[in-house]
């Protein structure tokens, strides 16, 4: 259980529970286990067939930071050339920053693509970034797979200044990825949590309601009946989240919706 998370009250047929939001940071003990956990299945979702490693070459780079933005660029003008070469054929990837030993950024990325040359990705690169060194290496299956990523990648991704610690194209997705009970819960009740200020105004003006923001405090609801308070919120998550709600949410009671609106909105309710 996520020690610095946030606590939640959700209604159950038995009852109310206390389930506790996860941070979901990297840097949290509890919760890197399952991202890294996630983060295969989504690899796996992929049914990659190749398995690629993009380097960089530290004598032409001042600092590690420099290096890895050097080869997303390269990366991306790779990405670019294959797609132009090969417009018939799927080309679809996650990638996933390690850091060497040394402190040096390796780009891993599982794909969905046509057999090209290791020689050929190896010129490219080398004009790209000056990194002729590139692993390339056929996914023929999940249990290959499944080395590669114990191999490879059994610990949190890296995190370079102003990128991503895993990145993928849109279409590479192809299965749903699995989450824990206890998690998918915590995440929809943090759905409850994330009302947005805009989408409270745009709502509230439906009930003729003059809300407004003024520092730290949102003030207008102070007239609001429970009822317009609940549907405020529901309206939000269903402008949102369509109607993929958890049955519970229109079930909010009278002292959930006024926790909600005096902690989150820091607004002045009537009791």
């Amino acid at each position: 259980m996520c020690s610095t998370g946030y606590r939640v009250l959700i209604e159950t047929s038995s009852g109310f529970e206390v389930h506790v939001v996860p941070c979901k940071s990297w840097h949290c003990e509890d919760c890197r286990p399952w991202r890294v956990q996630q983060l295969h299945e989504l690899i796996v979702s992929g049914h990659p067939t190749t398995f690629v490693t993009l380097t960089t070459n530290p004598r032409i780079h001042s600092d590690p930071h420099e290096a890895a933005r050097d080869l997303m660029r390269a990366w991306r003008s790779l990405r670019k050339y294959l797609r132009r070469h090969y417009p018939a054929q799927e080309i679809e990837y996650l990638g996933v920053w390690e850091a060497t030993k040394k402190g040096w950024p390796h780009l891993h990325l599982a794909m969905r693509m046509p057999y090209v040359p290791q020689r050929v990705l190896s010129e490219r690169m080398y004009r790209l970034a000056t990194a002729r060194i590139v692993d390339i290496r056929a996914i023929r299956s999940q249990n290959q797979l499944a080395h590669y990523l114990g191999k490879d990648l059994t610990k949190a991704p890296a995190k370079w200044k102003g990128l991503k610690r895993y990145f993928r194209s849109r279409h590479y997705q192809l299965e749903a990825i699995s989450c824990p009970d206890h998690l998918e819960r915590a995440a929809n009740a943090w759905a409850i949590l994330r009302l947005t200020d805009r989408q409270l105004l745009i709502n509230a003006s439906h009930f003729g309601l003059q809300v407004q923001r003024k520092g730290d405090r949102i003030t207008g609801l102070e007239g609001a009946s429970d009822a317009h308070v609940r549907t405020l919120i529901l309206a939000d998550l269903h402008s949102r989240y369509g109607d993929c709600l958890p049955c519970w949410l229109p079930n909010l009671n009278h002292a959930m919706t006024q926790d909600l609106v005096r902690y989150h909105l820091r607004t002045p309710v009537p009791p």
